[in-house]
């Protein structure tokens, strides 16, 4: 399992950071306390109900204050 780069071979990581999030800015300008809860922990449990062998990792959000998300995706049974 993995996604097919086209050229005879399979990801077995996607990463990527997002630097802009409308999310955020209108929890912090509205409901700045439960911004995170209530929109960015979801994003695991979101990534394995779509696979349950994607495991997730974010160690950075807009939300809590950082500059970027930075989205970590990793197929597990291929990766370990």
């Amino acid at each position: 399992m993995g996604i097919d780069t086209g050229q005879g071979g399979f990801l077995t990581e996607i990463a990527f950071n997002v630097s802009h999030c409308d999310c955020a800015r209108y929890f912090k300008d509205h409901h700045p306390t439960v911004g995170y809860l209530l929109n960015c922990s979801l994003d695991e449990s979101d990534a394995k109900a779509y696979n349950k062998n994607i495991q997730l990792q974010i160690t950075s959000t807009i939300m809590e204050g950082s500059k970027l998300c930075d989205f970590r995706y990793y197929l597990k049974e291929l990766a370990e």
